[in-house]
Protein backbone atom coordinates (compact mmCIF):
# COMPACT_ATOMS: atom_id res chain seq x y z
CA UNK A 1 0.00 0.00 0.00
CA UNK A 2 2.81 1.76 0.81
CA UNK A 3 4.16 2.05 -2.82
CA UNK A 4 0.48 3.15 -4.14
CA UNK A 5 0.48 5.87 -1.73
CA UNK A 6 3.79 7.36 -2.53
CA UNK A 7 3.03 7.08 -6.73
CA UNK A 8 -0.26 8.73 -6.23
CA UNK A 9 1.83 11.12 -4.20
CA UNK A 10 1.42 14.00 -6.80
CA UNK A 11 -1.73 13.20 -8.33
CA UNK A 12 -4.77 14.73 -7.14
CA UNK A 13 -7.62 12.13 -6.88
CA UNK A 14 -11.52 14.15 -7.75
CA UNK A 15 -13.99 13.22 -4.95
CA UNK A 16 -15.65 9.72 -5.48
CA UNK A 17 -19.30 8.89 -4.71
CA UNK A 18 -20.92 5.04 -4.02
CA UNK A 19 -24.02 4.94 -6.31
CA UNK A 20 -26.23 1.83 -6.58
CA UNK A 21 -28.10 1.30 -10.21
CA UNK A 22 -31.16 -0.78 -10.19
CA UNK A 23 -32.67 -2.03 -13.25
CA UNK A 24 -36.00 -3.30 -13.83
CA UNK A 25 -36.30 -7.28 -13.56
CA UNK A 26 -39.51 -7.45 -14.93
CA UNK A 27 -39.45 -11.73 -16.25
CA UNK A 28 -41.08 -12.59 -19.27
CA UNK A 29 -43.59 -15.11 -18.58
CA UNK A 30 -43.81 -16.07 -22.16
CA UNK A 31 -40.77 -15.34 -24.24
CA UNK A 32 -42.19 -16.20 -27.57
CA UNK A 33 -45.33 -14.40 -27.17
CA UNK A 34 -43.10 -11.70 -26.11
CA UNK A 35 -40.90 -11.94 -28.68
CA UNK A 36 -43.83 -11.80 -31.52
CA UNK A 37 -45.48 -9.38 -29.89
CA UNK A 38 -42.32 -6.54 -30.32
CA UNK A 39 -41.51 -7.81 -33.54
CA UNK A 40 -45.38 -6.80 -35.00
CA UNK A 41 -45.04 -3.55 -33.79
CA UNK A 42 -41.95 -2.55 -36.28
CA UNK A 43 -43.38 -0.20 -38.54
CA UNK A 44 -40.57 -1.19 -41.02
CA UNK A 45 -41.43 -4.86 -41.43
CA UNK A 46 -44.69 -4.21 -42.53
CA UNK A 47 -43.17 -2.36 -45.80
CA UNK A 48 -40.89 -5.83 -47.07
CA UNK A 49 -42.18 -7.90 -49.37
CA UNK A 50 -43.10 -11.60 -48.27
CA UNK A 51 -40.11 -14.15 -48.33
CA UNK A 52 -37.75 -11.17 -47.84
CA UNK A 53 -34.32 -12.31 -46.33
CA UNK A 54 -33.58 -10.79 -42.65
CA UNK A 55 -30.70 -11.18 -40.58
CA UNK A 56 -30.87 -11.64 -36.89
CA UNK A 57 -27.96 -10.27 -35.38
CA UNK A 58 -27.24 -12.28 -32.15
CA UNK A 59 -24.57 -12.23 -29.22
CA UNK A 60 -24.42 -14.54 -26.35
CA UNK A 61 -22.34 -12.91 -23.62
CA UNK A 62 -24.82 -12.11 -20.40
CA UNK A 63 -27.98 -13.14 -22.25
CA UNK A 64 -30.03 -15.22 -20.84
CA UNK A 65 -32.23 -17.65 -22.36
CA UNK A 66 -30.70 -16.63 -25.47
CA UNK A 67 -31.52 -20.11 -27.40
CA UNK A 68 -35.13 -19.70 -26.59
CA UNK A 69 -35.21 -15.67 -27.73
CA UNK A 70 -33.47 -16.26 -31.09
CA UNK A 71 -35.69 -19.68 -32.02
CA UNK A 72 -38.78 -17.06 -30.97
CA UNK A 73 -37.48 -14.55 -32.88
CA UNK A 74 -36.92 -16.28 -36.28
CA UNK A 75 -40.75 -18.38 -35.64
CA UNK A 76 -42.19 -14.71 -35.51
CA UNK A 77 -40.32 -13.50 -38.41
CA UNK A 78 -41.21 -16.93 -40.31
CA UNK A 79 -44.81 -16.44 -39.20
CA UNK A 80 -45.14 -12.81 -41.25
CA UNK A 81 -43.62 -14.40 -44.01
CA UNK A 82 -40.00 -13.92 -43.84
CA UNK A 83 -36.98 -15.73 -44.42
CA UNK A 84 -35.04 -15.25 -41.42
CA UNK A 85 -31.12 -16.08 -40.82
CA UNK A 86 -28.85 -15.74 -37.86
CA UNK A 87 -25.23 -13.66 -37.80
CA UNK A 88 -22.92 -13.19 -35.31
CA UNK A 89 -23.27 -10.04 -33.70
CA UNK A 90 -20.03 -10.42 -31.20
CA UNK A 91 -16.98 -8.28 -32.56
CA UNK A 92 -14.02 -10.28 -30.16
CA UNK A 93 -10.57 -8.41 -30.41
CA UNK A 94 -12.15 -5.45 -32.52
CA UNK A 95 -11.98 -7.47 -35.48
CA UNK A 96 -15.85 -8.86 -35.35
CA UNK A 97 -14.55 -12.31 -35.08
CA UNK A 98 -16.92 -13.98 -33.16
CA UNK A 99 -14.92 -16.82 -31.73
CA UNK A 100 -11.42 -16.70 -31.24
CA UNK A 101 -8.46 -14.75 -32.22
CA UNK A 102 -5.53 -14.92 -34.43
CA UNK A 103 -2.21 -14.48 -32.54
CA UNK A 104 1.06 -13.01 -33.33
CA UNK A 105 2.57 -14.94 -36.07
CA UNK A 106 -0.84 -15.56 -38.18
CA UNK A 107 -1.95 -18.93 -35.83
CA UNK A 108 -4.94 -19.29 -35.36
CA UNK A 109 -5.73 -19.05 -31.62
CA UNK A 110 -8.71 -21.62 -29.40
CA UNK A 111 -12.00 -21.17 -30.27
CA UNK A 112 -14.98 -20.05 -27.51
CA UNK A 113 -18.14 -21.73 -27.47
CA UNK A 114 -20.83 -18.91 -27.80
CA UNK A 115 -22.10 -19.58 -31.50
CA UNK A 116 -21.72 -23.17 -31.04
CA UNK A 117 -23.67 -23.03 -28.29
CA UNK A 118 -26.37 -21.12 -30.25
CA UNK A 119 -26.17 -22.81 -33.26
CA UNK A 120 -26.20 -26.40 -31.16
CA UNK A 121 -29.80 -25.30 -29.30
CA UNK A 122 -31.45 -24.20 -32.85
CA UNK A 123 -30.38 -27.15 -34.40
CA UNK A 124 -28.55 -25.23 -36.98
CA UNK A 125 -25.53 -25.30 -39.31
CA UNK A 126 -22.66 -23.16 -38.92
CA UNK A 127 -20.96 -22.24 -41.91
CA UNK A 128 -17.38 -20.73 -41.54
CA UNK A 129 -15.82 -17.77 -43.22
CA UNK A 130 -12.52 -17.24 -43.42
CA UNK A 131 -11.52 -13.56 -44.07
CA UNK A 132 -8.21 -13.72 -45.73
CA UNK A 133 -6.38 -10.44 -45.42
CA UNK A 134 -3.13 -9.46 -47.25
CA UNK A 135 -0.31 -9.81 -45.04
CA UNK A 136 0.98 -6.16 -45.76
CA UNK A 137 -2.42 -4.72 -45.00
CA UNK A 138 -3.22 -6.72 -41.84
CA UNK A 139 -2.91 -4.78 -38.71
CA UNK A 140 -2.80 -7.55 -36.22
CA UNK A 141 -3.88 -6.75 -32.62
CA UNK A 142 -3.96 -3.34 -34.17
CA UNK A 143 -6.75 -1.07 -34.71
CA UNK A 144 -5.17 0.72 -38.03
CA UNK A 145 -6.85 -1.11 -40.82
CA UNK A 146 -6.08 0.36 -43.74
CA UNK A 147 -8.30 0.06 -47.20
CA UNK A 148 -7.76 -3.17 -48.81
CA UNK A 149 -9.37 -5.87 -50.74
CA UNK A 150 -10.12 -9.18 -48.69
CA UNK A 151 -11.15 -12.20 -49.56
CA UNK A 152 -14.17 -13.87 -48.14
CA UNK A 153 -13.78 -18.03 -48.29
CA UNK A 154 -16.89 -20.20 -47.57
CA UNK A 155 -15.75 -23.00 -45.27
CA UNK A 156 -18.18 -26.24 -45.41
CA UNK A 157 -20.76 -26.01 -43.15
CA UNK A 158 -21.00 -28.15 -39.94
CA UNK A 159 -24.46 -29.90 -38.76
CA UNK A 160 -24.32 -30.14 -34.88
CA UNK A 161 -24.91 -33.53 -33.83
CA UNK A 162 -27.75 -35.40 -31.69
CA UNK A 163 -26.10 -35.88 -28.67
CA UNK A 164 -25.34 -34.54 -25.02
CA UNK A 165 -25.14 -30.87 -25.27
CA UNK A 166 -21.69 -30.27 -23.67
CA UNK A 167 -20.24 -32.66 -25.70
CA UNK A 168 -21.84 -32.00 -28.90
CA UNK A 169 -20.82 -28.01 -28.65
CA UNK A 170 -17.49 -29.15 -27.90
CA UNK A 171 -17.20 -31.12 -30.87
CA UNK A 172 -18.68 -28.36 -33.58
CA UNK A 173 -16.26 -26.07 -32.05
CA UNK A 174 -13.21 -28.11 -32.49
CA UNK A 175 -14.48 -29.22 -36.05
CA UNK A 176 -14.92 -25.30 -37.12
CA UNK A 177 -11.55 -24.29 -35.41
CA UNK A 178 -9.90 -27.57 -37.82
CA UNK A 179 -11.40 -25.88 -41.00
CA UNK A 180 -10.37 -22.71 -40.12
CA UNK A 181 -6.71 -23.84 -39.49
CA UNK A 182 -6.99 -26.10 -42.86
CA UNK A 183 -7.91 -23.34 -44.36
CA UNK A 184 -5.31 -21.22 -42.80
CA UNK A 185 -2.37 -23.42 -44.45
CA UNK A 186 -3.77 -24.27 -47.96
CA UNK A 187 -3.90 -20.17 -48.16
CA UNK A 188 -0.62 -18.85 -46.25
CA UNK A 189 1.67 -22.00 -46.42
CA UNK A 190 2.15 -25.71 -44.72
CA UNK A 191 3.80 -24.22 -41.67
CA UNK A 192 1.71 -22.18 -40.37
CA UNK A 193 -2.24 -22.02 -39.01
CA UNK A 194 -1.73 -24.05 -35.27
CA UNK A 195 -0.94 -23.60 -32.15
CA UNK A 196 0.37 -25.64 -29.07
CA UNK A 197 -3.28 -26.13 -27.29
Amino acid sequence: MKKVKSLLEDIKIPPLYRVRQEFSAKPLNDIEKSCLDQIMCIERLKNLQPGARIAIAVGSRGVANIGEITASVVKALKTMGFDPYIVSAMASHGKASPEGQRIPGGFIGPFNKGVFHLAWSLRRKVVPLFIEIPPREDPGFGFHFRPTIVRIHRLEALEPGPGVEEKEVTDLRDRCRERFVEAHRRIHGASSGHVDD
